[in-house]
């Protein structure tokens, strides 16, 4: 909520004297002088009223000038609350996930509107999309891992060059049609690699190369906004295959990424992982046991859960991800409205 800092009071009181130039001028008795406040002095005959300064006589400044300055200490409160967030939307583009890409695009409108609707001093927010591969159908020099997707391409895809956006960035805001054009980039297709990265996918978007002047991603990323990464992926470990569900892989150094691209801290970080945690029923069915078949993602879920109050996980096997979402809501709220902007 934003507030206004006290008015600061001058209060002036003038002292003015002034004869009849002139007018022969004879001998008078000594003046009188009659004290008031705020009125000016005057001359008639003999005899002078003079505006006298309140206040204490000794006031070197007022002596001289006449004018007392009331000077109030500021108190400006702090200004807590989001008023900025910026949504990264990390999909799983490999064979298995068109149907869970499919319950991602008919929950978003219901997710994106409850938390418009919720956060009523939310005024301005930034999505973007990136996959958990190299994108190849992105647009020719920004289809290095991390990218945010402006175009489509492959099965299960929308094939569609979505952009211009309003503000034309690669990433879409208030002003566009939020669903429309969610429903453009996060058609992301299933031709995208079995080795999926979607933890490096994020660290990677966020990174100043990325997000700095000239970058694919430049503008995405703001200092005073929240930050909400929503990952959906149903990678299992598979061991010996090298991507983000490995299990040796040392999950702190993208926690430590994530942390530092908000100066090091998880108060203005939201991290949702709609990944393969609890019900595992529909990861990877048709694997022979022993090699990742229905396996928890043990990294991802140690991400999210790294973040503590700011992590939300839900299975990416529910039948309805709306359900899943909208429990997350809540935790949006509370980072947003305890968040601090920087300054």
């Amino acid at each position: 909520m934003r507030c206004s800092s006290p008015v600061t009071t001058f209060f002036v009181a003038g002292l003015l004297a002034g004869g009849c130039e002139g007018v022969p001028q004879t001998p008078e008795p000594a003046p009188t002088t009659s004290t008031a406040t705020g009125t000016a002095s005057s001359s008639t005959g003999g005899s002078t009223s003079t505006a006298a300064p309140t206040g204490d006589a000794t006031d070197p400044t007022m002596a001289a000038t006449g004018t007392i300055f009331d000077v109030a200490s500021p108190d400006v409160p702090i200004d807590i609350g989001c008023h900025k967030a910026d949504f990264l939307f990390v999909i799983d583009n490999s064979g298995s996930m068109q149907e869970h890409q499919q319950q991602l695009l008919e929950s978003f409108p219901g997710f994106i509107d409850a938390i418009l609707g919720s956060l009523e001093e939310l005024d301005s927010i930034h999505v973007g999309v990136v996959t958990s591969d190299a994108y190849a159908f992105n647009e020719p020099g920004c289809q290095g891992l991390g990218a945010l997707v402006t175009q489509t391409g492959g099965t299960d895809s929308s094939q569609a060059v979505c952009t211009p956006f309003v503000e034309g960035r690669r990433f879409f805001t208030e002003q566009d049609s939020l669903a429309a054009a969610f429903n453009c980039v996060a058609r992301v297709g299933t031709e995208g690699s079995g080795n999926e990265l979607p933890m490096s996918a994020t660290v990677a978007a966020l990174q100043p190369e990325m997000t700095g002047v000239g970058g694919c991603n430049e503008g995405f990323l703001r200092d005073d906004a929240i930050l909400v990464v929503v990952v959906v992926s149903d990678d299992p470990p598979f061991p010996g295959t090298p991507d983000d569900a490995w299990p040796l892989i040392d999950t702190t150094v993208w926690r430590e990424a994530i942390l530092e691209t908000k100066g090091g801290s998880d108060d203005a970080i939201v991290v949702i992982g709609v990944v393969s945690y609890a019900d595992t029923s529909c990861v990877c069915p048709w694997c022979c046991p022993g090699y990742g078949c229905m396996a928890p993602n043990d990294n991802a879920i140690e991400l999210v859960e790294s973040f503590d109050d700011h992590g939300a996980l839900g299975s990416v096997c529910t039948d309805d991800y709306a359900a899943v979402l909208s429990q997350t809501i809540e935790t949006i709220e509370a980072t947003c409205v305890a968040f601090e902007p920087p300054g």
